[in-house]
């Protein structure tokens, strides 16, 4: 096992328990449009690793929206952006998304000590896509699920220690 010296965490979902806010504001952009597909927890958990025009597209698909994946991408920040202004703009800010590593490798290299190497950096997140993104950046990795993750195991990276 390497030193660790280094620790980040990811902030949406683990930290900041957002996840139900990003629930919401996907019920409420469908409920606008007059879907009456449930946004079920096996949905949810397929969307958490997508991209946001990925992600789009599925929920269109999935809850039956009358809407571009652009229309759908503009109402749901809007809706959220009601409810979490400055989550919105910090991932406005962002390099891309995860399972890219870049978001870790940038986190690391801000530390004012750099890690030696990246397996010094041990990552806690919540989504198979995170622990994508910091195996691929080379950091260790801890995956603290949301308890509800244990009831659709497929989603669960395996072949992880």
């Amino acid at each position: 096992m390497p030193q660790i010296s280094h620790v980040l965490f990811d902030m949406d979902g683990l930290i900041l328990d957002t996840e139900p806010l990003y629930t919401e504001a996907t019920v409420q952009v469908a409920a606008k449009y007059g879907s009456n597909v449930q946004f079920s927890w096996d949905l949810k958990v397929k969307q958490m690793r997508l991209p946001r025009l990925d992600l789009a597209n599925l929920i269109i698909r999935e809850m039956e929206l009358p809407i571009t994946p652009q229309q759908y991408i503009e109402e749901y920040l809007l809706w959220q952006l009601q409810a979490q202004k400055i989550l919105t703009f910090l991932k406005q800010q962002t390099i891309r998304g995860k399972p890219y590593p870049d978001i870790f490798q940038v986190c690391a290299s801000r530390f004012a000590t750099s890690p030696k190497q990246p397996n010094n950096c041990l990552v806690l997140e919540d989504s198979p896509a995170g622990v994508k993104a910091a195996l691929g950046a080379g950091m260790c990795c801890v995956m603290v699920p949301d308890e509800r993750m244990f009831t659709t195991p497929q989603y669960i990276p395996t072949g992880v220690h």
